[in-house]
């Protein structure tokens, strides 16, 4: 049986949604004893990490032909995909329903990876991938967009961190648009933003700008309505938005505060805008 070794690494910093790149890698050996490999690495522009190492993983096993007599191991940092992977077929047969009769999430690539599965023997190795060039990949798209297109060997050490836009010590909170992700080394450095003042202004207005055009379709918004559209990762970031808006109503519906556009960029970058 000819063995093939499919590696993936994910990452993103989201706890929900947000931007993820990718990286998988395929090896198999061939009848002259060489090596064959196959890589190939890109960003998804909105998705879960879940959700990306599935259509990852669906994305190399488009690669391998589909014939029978082939073995599959799937190396990889998911218990999630290991789990669903091990109880495919009894969710295939329970039409991809959980026990309370509602259809578990990602299925419409489960039923892509169901296909493979009957076709080659499927095994999953949890562990961590390090390709590398995922972090530069990653880096780089979050950054592109103010200016950053290269990072010296001294900025790429250390990882990637999650930096927030508007500072936590501003009054900044974990959510969609406050979070971008960069190098350690370039985050504590002289270029970063905690040290280059007109980084961190731009920052900052590329995000009022995002958030004006994100609350740019109704004059009032609900706290519900603004939880909705920005997502915030934890209940003590939502308790803090809700506290930082609570004399600041423009008016009630249904029993609800109310709360002017402006207003809630204002709130959002820390109470002032750039």
């Amino acid at each position: 049986m000819v063995r093939v070794d499919v590696y993936i690494e994910i990452l993103s910093h989201s706890r929900s949604e947000g931007r993820a790149a990718y990286y998988y890698r395929l090896e198999s050996m061939l009848k002259n004893g060489k090596l064959h490999t196959t890589e190939e690495s890109g960003v998804y522009a909105w998705t879960t990490k879940n959700r990306a190492f599935i259509q990852t993983a669906v994305d190399a096993l488009r690669r391998i032909r589909m014939t029978p007599e082939i073995e599959i191991v799937i190396h990889g940092d998911s218990d999630y995909f290991k789990r669903i992977l091990n109880d495919i077929d009894r969710y295939h047969e329970n039409d991809w329903k959980n026990k309370k009769g509602q259809e578990i999430k990602n299925a419409d690539l489960w039923r892509l990876i169901y296909m493979q599965s009957q076709v080659h023997f499927i095994d999953v190795e949890v562990e961590q991938i390090k390709s590398g060039s995922i972090y530069r990949r990653f880096t780089k798209m979050e950054l592109s967009d103010i200016g950053i297109k290269k990072f010296t060997d001294e900025e790429l050490i250390g990882g990637v961190d999650r930096h927030h836009i508007v500072f936590k010590s501003q009054g900044g909170v974990n959510h969609r648009y406050n979070m971008i992700s960069m190098p350690h080394g370039f985050h504590i450095g002289s270029r970063g933003p905690h040290r280059d003042h007109e980084l961190d202004l731009k920052l900052k207005k590329m995000q009022q700008e995002q958030l004006f055009r994100l609350f740019g379709e109704h004059i009032l918004y609900t706290l519900e309505a603004v939880f909705a559209l920005i997502h915030p990762e934890r209940e003590k970031d939502r308790r803090k938005i809700e506290k930082a808006l609570q004399w600041k109503a423009a008016g009630w519906m249904d029993g609800k505060p109310l709360y002017e556009a402006e207003e809630i960029v204002r709130t959002l970058m820390g109470g002032r805008l750039f």
